[in-house]
C-alpha cells in the first residue's frame, strides 16, 4: 500500500531532519543542548589537544626518566638553573652539581650538566600542557559522558568526535543564523520575486495533470523583470525546461518552434534507458544544453537560443524541489542564483 501524498511529504521532511541529525548519533547528548555549540566544541577540541600533547611529551620523557621525575616542578627547576648558570665559577659549580644530584635519583642513566636546560624545559612544557588540559576538563569534562574514562581516556577519539560534531554544528549554526537574520530584518522567503511564481506555476501544473507527486517547477527572473517558468516532464528536468524557455524568450523565439529535434534527443534517451539501465531517463540541464549545441550546428534558431544563455548570468531562480547535483552545478556555471524549497521530487532521497 502506497503512502498518501501528505504522509509521503512528511516522510521526506523527516528524512531531511534525519540527514542533519545523523552525525550526532552516538555523540554526547549534552553537546546538542549547548547554545553556542561551535564555541563549546572548539573548547573540547582545545582540551583534547592539550592532553594529547602532554601524553606525547610524557611518553618521550618516560624513556629516560621514572615516575618521580614528573613530580618535580619543571618551571621552578628551569628558573633555578638559569639563576645558578649566571653565578661565578664556584657557586655555579656547586649549584649545577646539586641539580644533577637531584635528577640522578630519577634516572638509571648518568645525568650531565649539559642536559639540564633541555630536560627542565621539556618537563615544564609537559606540565603546562597537562595543567591547561586539567583546567579545561573542569569546564567540559561533565559533558563528555562515556567518552571520558579517567586516565585511560582516548583523547584522540575525543578530538575526532568533536571535529565530526563541529562539521554538523556548522550546518545547524548557519541555518539558525540565517533564520535569525531574516526575522530581524522582517524578511520572508517569499520576498524573493521568483518564489511565488514558481509555487503558483507548480500548483497550476498539478491541477492540470491531476497529480500531486513527481512534479516540480523552476522560475527564472530575467534582467528586465520577466519571470520564465518550466516544469519537469518525461523528457527533461524542470531546471532544463526553465533554462531552455528563458533562452527562447531572450532570443524572441516562439514557443511552438522546436529547438531539439527527436533525431538528437532520442539517442540520448535510448542510451540512458538501454545500456546505462538508468531508472530516471529524462534529461538534465547539462544534457539539454549539449543537445542544444549539437542542434545549433544545423539549426540557426537553436544557435540563436544558445547565444542568449550568457544573459542568464546574475538572474534569480527558484525551484519548488531540491535540484539534482548536476542541475545545481549547471545553474551555478550559468550564473543563476538558485534557491530551493525543502522538498524531494522523488521517493529516492539520493540525488545525482
Amino acid at each position: 500500500e502506497q503512502p498518501v501524498p501528505e504522509t509521503l511529504s512528511r516522510i521526506r521532511n523527516l528524512a531531511e531532519v534525519v540527514r542533519v541529525l545523523l552525525p550526532w548519533v552516538g555523540l554526547p547528548a549534552s553537546w546538542a543542548k549547548e547554545a553556542g555549540i561551535s564555541q563549546y566544541l572548539t573548547g573540547v577540541e582545545e582540551m583534547a589537544e592539550h592532553f594529547l600533547k602532554a601524553k606525547s611529551l610524557r611518553s618521550q620523557l618516560s624513556q629516560t626518566w621514572n615516575a618521580g621525575f614528573f613530580e618535580l616542578d619543571g618551571q621552578a627547576l628551569l628558573e633555578e638553573y638559569n639563576t645558578v648558570n649566571a653565578k661565578w665559577f664556584l657557586p655555579k659549580l656547586l649549584g649545577m652539581n646539586g641539580l644533577v644530584k637531584r635528577l640522578a635519583a630519577c634516572s638509571a642513566a648518568p645525568v650531565s650538566k649539559e642536559q639540564l636546560p633541555e630536560v627542565f624545559a621539556r618537563l615544564a612544557e609537559y606540565q603546562r600542557e597537562q595543567r591547561s588540559g586539567d583546567a579545561l576538563l573542569q569546564t567540559y569534562g561533565s559533558g563528555l559522558d562515556n567518552l571520558y574514562t579517567g586516565a585511560d581516556t582516548d583523547w584522540n577519539g575525543v578530538l575526532q568526535t568533536a571535529r565530526e560534531a563541529q562539521r554538523g554544528a556548522a550546518e545547524l549554526d548557519t541555518v539558525h543564523r540565517l533564520q535569525v537574520l531574516m526575522e530581524t530584518m522582517n524578511l520572508r522567503v517569499e520576498d524573493r520575486a521568483v518564489v511565488l511564481p514558481a509555487r503558483e506555476y507548480l500548483a497550476k501544473v498539478k491541477e492540470r495533470l491531476g497529480t500531486q507527486e513527481g512534479v516540480s517547477a523552476v522560475a527564472i527572473q530575467l534582467d528586465d523583470g520577466t519571470v520564465i517558468t518550466g516544469r519537469n516532464s518525461q523528457l527533461m528536468s524542470a531546471a532544463a525546461a526553465a533554462i531552455l524557455n528563458a533562452a527562447k524568450h531572450l532570443g524572441n523565439i516562439p514557443d511552438d518552434i522546436l529547438l531539439l529535434p527527436p533525431i538528437i534527443i532520442q539517442p540520448i534517451l535510448n542510451l540512458k534507458s538501454g545500456p546505462l539501465k538508468m531508472k530516471n531517463c529524462h534529461l538534465g540541464a547539462e544534457e539539454i544544453l549539449m543537445a542544444l549545441s549539437i542542434s545549433a550546428v544545423t539549426n540557426p534558431t537553436a544557435q540563436a537560443a544558445m547565444e542568449r544563455l550568457g544573459q542568464l548570468d546574475g538572474c534569480q531562480a527558484h525551484s519548488t524541489s531540491y535540484l539534482t547535483r548536476s542541475d545545481e552545478k549547471i545553474c551555478s556555471k550559468l550564473g543563476l542564483d538558485v534557491t530551493c524549497d525543502p522538498e524531494h521530487l522523488s521517493e529516492s532521497l539520493f540525488y545525482i
